[in-house]
């Protein structure tokens, strides 16, 4: 309620696209190539991020193969092709972004505040994805794909738009990528301890998110 409500039609529809990513992911995990696919295409028509659904379908085969150097390597990799303003170059001039729009009309920068925040909560999921119960690799896979979202965050981190919408079409894996990550422990004290830790930052996120000013709708009845 709090994403639809208030947002224009454009949000609506990548909101769409990133539903239909979330029920892509049980077809990621049974490797059903040709359903990624279609629900790709699918999503690709209501909005043009859909296409992300089969680049992380791609990221995630490949996932198993990443060691742990590479999330410290791509990590300054993302912010040296920030800084070399790479990521726009390519978006503006070899896809179909308006750079008018996105260069004119939105182009404030994302806050340090921004960053940390969201660092702080990808830190904080990574070291229970790859420290989780019996070793479990598709939490760690699946977070991989989640990683991959992080570092678009950073390389766009200069257009706060542009960021931002990568960053919430990635970040809707964290319904799914919490649960598996509570329900991989055993033990029900673990459990327990685990949900509170992620319910804190995310009940914190939820209310910051609901007494934003563009979140407000106030209903007029007559």
């Amino acid at each position: 309620s709090l994403f639809f409500i208030p947002y224009e039609l454009n949000n609506i529809r990548q909101a769409i696209a990133m539903g239909l990513f979330v029920f892509a992911i049980p077809y990621f995990f049974s490797k059903k190539s040709l359903i990624v696919i279609m629900v790709t295409v699918l999503a690709s028509l209501f909005h043009s991020s859909g296409f992300l659904i089969f680049v992380s379908y791609v990221f995630y085969l490949v996932a198993k193969k990443i060691k742990k150097w590479f999330y410290l390597f791509s990590f300054f990799c993302a912010l040296l092709i920030y800084k070399l303003g790479f990521g726009s170059l390519v978006l503006f001039n070899y896809t179909s972004v308006n750079r008018d729009v996105y260069t004119n009309e939105f182009n404030e920068s994302t806050s340090f505040f921004q960053i940390l925040i969201r660092t702080i909560l990808v830190l904080f999921i990574m070291f229970f994805s790859i420290n989780v119960e019996k070793n479990n690799k598709i939490i760690l896979n699946l977070f991989n794909v989640y990683w991959f979202g992080y570092l678009l965050y950073l390389i766009f981190m200069d257009n706060n738009m542009i960021s931002t919408r990568f960053n919430m079409f990635f970040r809707i894996l964290e319904i799914v990528l919490i649960p598996l990550i509570v329900a991989s422990y055993n033990l029900r004290f673990n459990k327990n301890s685990i949900y509170v830790l992620f319910l804190i930052p995310c009940f914190i996120l939820f209310y910051s998110s609901s007494v934003f000013i563009d979140n407000i709708y106030e209903f007029f009845w007559e």
